[in-house]
């Protein structure tokens, strides 16, 4: 007990540590920055912090005074747009914007920077999914598992390098949280797992892919620890414990259809037509067999990412995999292919030799029937990656945050295997009782796992400044229109203690239009640059074309605004013939909105926004 205490207290202060480090410490790509009283916030963290002017989330502050009320915060998505707005995602997730709005209640009861205290949050949220996990993992295999196993799971899960961006950006919590909740109501009582589970669903929209694992993993703890005989188990068996969790699985499906049918209803699961572009999914409006070709590749991308523990990636990792980061599959000779079946073969190869061993009249229930169940179990766990299939229609593409939950069951596996393999193998120094062989064991695996350590700090320091990010993400996919887009904005505003460079704004806007000539967001950027570089009559095409994507109309509209203003009502430039420039750039926009009034399918707008009634 004392052993299993002290290996638990170890793997809790190596996963605080191992993140710790990275968000707290100054490395190269953030030479001079305080990440403790002044960390930069990194991507979507923009929208998430309380002290941002430029993107007001009133769903986060804790001032009484501009704080959204939690029924507005209950009708608004992630980013603090209402559900109804057709610019929403439909990312329902109230309970991790609360979590959010307590952890900046904790920094300012602290003096604390928030940001850096949300990171922290985050850090101990994940150092307590790695204990779940060996809990678990000792529930399921109480009477077949030594300490050393549930050690080596548990580093194993604290190891995965898919974990980095759910860890160390307070944007992805929303996962972390989701599967905490999952896990807490594996062992509790009825009402309070009920209550547990409910809440993970209010986490992340996604949660409710984890109802088969929660289920089949319940009844898994109950069947796999009992030692009852063929003959008992007939009278009393599996339907006799069904029987005995009916209530707690009738409460936790009533919950899950009761979370549909209210998000069918109220129409909050479809995501508007038109928000997911190629530059942020490539494969969203495939149909028919190319869909199914080309997802089943995705998927594999994603499997690989679970169970190749950052030693094997099929694509690397970077926080945007857009437009040609992984080209479309267009036919069955496409080499790209063999790998979905390679890993359909070994699937089906792998259940075939778990359930090798036929039941018989006088083995116990355990051995002649918990194979089967663990095995769907397993592969319950790893449905977790079911949004990314292309059965449904979801905004993301390939993202290391959907791998987390299928996590669980991929370093379970790895370690079954390890322990297995180690224990038929011939040599004499095997096994994992003696505990020469466990210190010998433990000293090997930590040796193998030293290179996920350090991939795993390199990654996170690159998380911790936008800059550095983006650049790892350009090396890892050049062709991602949106990673250049990004990559302009830096150069042509300076931020981050980037110097401005426009030549190099310019490039990196060129190269994202020429990736995707239809991602219409690089029209407001060519108007900032063209503005910066004194190129006023390339800004008014241009600035234009900006108002026209319904993405950046808003703010292309205050800028044109607030440069024709000036233009009309200098005489000298009305006398190069302002008036007439102006004139039919606010033509085209006007054609723009009618086309899209009358459900155009060329150029559209937003005409539920303000701009229509301003133009």
């Amino acid at each position: 007990m004392m052993n299993n205490l002290l290996r638990s207290s170890i793997i809790f202060i190596a996963s605080i540590a191992l993140y710790i480090l990275p968000i707290t410490r100054t490395n190269a790509y953030i030479s001079g920055i305080d990440l403790i009283h002044n960390p930069i916030p990194t991507l979507d963290e923009v929208y998430l912090t309380i002290d941002n002017n430029d993107h007001d989330n009133y769903d986060v502050k804790i001032d009484p005074k501009t704080r959204s009320s939690l029924s507005q915060l209950f009708q608004n998505d992630y980013w603090g747009r209402s559900m109804d707005s057709k610019s929403s995602h439909k990312s329902y997730r109230p309970v991790t914007v609360l979590s959010l709005r307590a952890g900046y209640f904790l920094a300012d009861l602290l003096r604390m920077n928030g940001l850096f205290v949300q990171r922290v949050i985050n850090v101990i949220i994940h150092a307590i999914l790695v204990q779940m996990v060996g809990r678990l993992h000792q529930s399921i295999f109480k009477g077949n598992a030594s300490g050393i196993e549930t050690f080596i799971v548990m580093s194993l899960f604290m190891l995965h390098p898919t974990h980095i961006e759910s860890v160390v950006n307070i944007a992805n919590r929303a996962h972390l949280l989701s599967l905490l909740f999952a896990l807490a109501s594996l062992d509790l009582n009825i009402l309070l797992a009920s209550f547990l589970y409910a809440l993970g669903l209010l986490s992340c929209e996604t949660a409710v892919f984890l109802y088969p694992a929660v289920c089949l993993t319940v009844l898994s703890i109950d069947i796999c620890n009992r030692d009852d005989t063929i003959e008992d188990a007939k009278s009393k068996g599996m339907c006799g414990h069904i029987r005995h969790r009916l209530l707690r699985y009738s409460l936790i499906t009533m919950i899950t259809f009761a979370y549909l049918y209210l998000r069918h209803e109220l129409d909050w699961i479809h995501i508007p037509r038109g928000l997911i572009r190629p530059a942020e999914n490539p494969f969203y409006t495939l149909q028919g067999f190319d869909r199914i070709l080309n997802y089943s590749f995705v998927l594999s991308i994603h499997l690989v990412k679970s169970f190749g523990m950052g030693f094997v990636d099929l694509v690397g990792f970077s926080h945007e995999f857009g437009f040609n980061c992984v080209e479309k599959i267009d036919s069955l000779q496409d080499a790209r292919l063999f790998i979905s079946l390679l890993l359909f073969v070994a699937t089906f190869t792998f259940f075939v030799w778990f359930c090798r061993k036929p039941c018989s009249s006088t083995k116990t229930w355990t051995w002649c029937h918990e194979r089967i169940l663990l095995f769907l179990t397993f592969g319950a766990w790893m449905a977790t990656l079911f949004p990314i299939s292309g059965f449904i229609r979801v905004g993301t593409f390939i993202s290391d945050r959907i791998v987390i939950a299928s996590t669980v069951a991929s370093s379970v596996l790895w370690t079954r295997i390890f322990c297995t393999v180690l224990k038929s193998s011939r040599v004499e120094m095997i096994g994992c009782n003696s505990k020469v062989k466990q210190v010998a064991i433990s000293l090997i695996f930590l040796s193998a796992s030293c290179p996920l350590w350090f991939k795993i700090q390199n990654r996170s320091a690159q998380w911790m400044h936008p800059v550095s990010l983006i650049q790892s993400s350009l090396e890892t996919c050049p062709q991602s229109a949106k990673s250049n887009l990004e990559m302009s904005k830096v150069y042509s505003s300076g931020l981050f203690g980037v110097r401005t460079n426009k030549e190099k704004a310019l490039f990196h806007i060129e190269v994202a239009q020429s990736i995707d000539p239809d991602y219409c967001d690089v029209h407001l950027q060519f108007a900032q640059s063209f503005v910066q570089s004194g190129k006023y009559l390339e800004f008014e095409n241009v600035i234009t074309k900006g108002i026209i994507c319904k993405y950046t109309m808003m703010e292309a509209h205050s800028l044109f605004q607030q440069y024709w203003s000036n233009v009309l009502s200098n005489p000298s430039m009305l006398n190069n013939g302002a008036r007439e420039r102006y004139n039919v750039q606010f033509n085209i926009i006007q054609q723009a909105i009618l086309h899209e009034k009358a459900g155009g399918e060329g150029v559209k707008i937003d005409v539920d926004s303000k701009g229509d009634e301003e133009l």
